[in-house]
């Protein structure tokens, strides 16, 4: 429904709520049949994961961000604060620069995408090269998660304090390409270490060599975020011979 939003509809289709002739509160205020989803509401959610659960579809991993929780810093915990990693937004509210302006359409498109070419054409050739890696295969995302990489590209470089682009990628391949691989050895182990030598800025075949531990990813990598992530998927492969993002 949210999707269903064009640029001559705007306000999308509407969520049928209930068919009864009239509904109300317990306090007596009226349910409408149908509601539209206003542009300003966004959905998050938590899910915990274990060996009974099942990892998300792709068709719903495409239009998400996943953001694991699996670090414990007790030092932080104890004094209550979190330690800053330099991904700083330059205001703490953010919502009005979020919104789309009049007459555009709310939902990622190509344009997106053109944009971030205009502003840097490192990161069509970022996205391109992990397109090379992941083609042959069959592993390869399409054009939405490339719009929606771009989208987030150009919020952070608005509202990012020190925005770098492959810091702001590193988070995007992270988040969004890596959760939908699970898989047998076989099938994974060449592509995730080729992905693996991408993102630590190696010509290393790291499936046909030994697989550096996660703390050993090169402090100059210019993805480490994902180099760690794809270290440990890795070294899962060959001790269990099968992976999956989640741990």
């Amino acid at each position: 429904i949210m999707e269903s939003r064009t640029q001559d509809k705007p306000e999308g289709e509407a969520l049928h709520l209930h068919s009864a002739a009239k509904a109300e509160t317990p306090d007596g205020r009226v349910i409408p049949q149908k509601i539209l989803i206003p542009p300003n509401v966004y959905f998050t959610g938590t899910v915990n994961v274990d060996e009974s659960t099942y990892m998300f579809s792709p068709k719903v991993l495409d239009r998400a961000n996943v953001i694991e929780f699996n670090d414990v810093d007790l030092l932080n915990y104890e004094n209550g604060t979190v330690s800053s990693d330099g991904y700083v937004m330059k205001e703490h509210d953010v919502r009005e620069t979020v919104l789309p302006a009049a007459g555009e359409t709310p939902f990622c498109t190509k344009a997106d995408y053109i944009r971030i070419q205009a502003m840097d054409r490192n990161a069509g050739a970022h996205l391109s090269k992990i397109l090379e890696i992941l083609n042959p295969h069959h592993l390869h995302f399409g054009y939405r998660v490339v719009n929606e990489v771009s989208r987030y590209i150009l919020h952070a470089s608005d509202m990012l304090q020190n925005f770098k682009l492959e810091e702001t990628l590193d988070i995007q391949i992270l988040q969004k390409i890596l959760p939908k691989f699970h898989g047998t050895q076989a099938r994974l182990e060449e592509p995730l270490g080729k992905l693996l030598a991408f993102c630590c800025g190696s010509d290393t075949d790291y499936y046909q060599s030994s697989l550096p531990e996660s703390e050993d990813i090169p402090k100059d990598a210019p993805f480490p975020r994902s180099a760690q992530k794809l270290a440990r998927m890795i070294r899962n492969l060959k001790i269990q011979g099968y992976t999956s993002f989640i741990e």
